[in-house]
């Protein structure tokens, strides 16, 4: 056991090549290379929880499949997060986008902010990963969505929502900073990398 051994760390992944959802949790350990960001007050950034997402009431229309996680998060305690594909419509010349919540008791509890459409819209139709940290006392949720280009590539884009009183605000300097970075990993390093440079 190693010194980021403290509490329940995990790192919910869906691995590219099969979609297949990956969950690591290790009670009184860590996951590979400290993949969870450790909390200065020593405790879990986001427990595995109880069964929020098995509640009644917890829609599964238009639920992005394998995004739904049993979460504990600062100012909500116990929570469903899922990622809900909202329908466009085509009368107001809409389209389809993928949008984030977090539900308790069977209610929806919280709808993450709408990241802007430069950085997130219909082109923007996977979910690679979902993650949750905690720095300072304040907890960071990591979504690496994945969008179509022009080529053969698709673009790897991360939305950081960051935890603020009531609630969490789209980062959109941490999630432009981090575009076309692959894995969390990689994204938690950048972002600890912007916030040190702020100090």
């Amino acid at each position: 056991m190693d010194g980021c051994s403290s509490g329940v760390r995990w790192l919910a992944a869906i691995r590219r090549d099969a979609l297949i959802a990956v969950l690591a949790a290790v009670l009184g350990g860590c996951l590979p290379a400290c993949a969870a960001t450790r909390s200065n007050a020593g405790r879990p950034a986001a427990q595995v929880t109880g069964a929020q997402c098995d509640r009644p009431g917890v829609a599964g229309a238009n639920v992005v499949a394998r995004t739904r996680f049993n979460v504990s998060l600062p100012s909500f305690g116990e929570v469903c997060f899922l990622a809900r594909r909202h329908r466009a419509d085509p009368a107001q010349h809409e389209a389809d986008v993928i949008g984030f919540e977090l539900w308790r008791n069977g209610v929806l509890a919280y709808t993450l902010p709408t990241p802007p459409r430069y950085l997130w819209n219909e082109l923007c139709d996977k979910i690679r990963a979902v993650a949750f940290s905690h720095h300072g006392g304040k907890a960071d949720i990591i979504v690496l969505g994945s969008c179509t280009t022009a080529g053969p590539e698709e673009l790897s884009q991360p939305l950081i929502f960051s935890s603020q009183s009531g609630g969490f605000r789209f980062d959109g300097d941490l999630s432009e900073a981090s575009m076309g970075l692959g894995t969390i990993k990689q994204v938690q390093g950048k972002i600890r990398m912007l916030r040190q440079g702020m100090r």
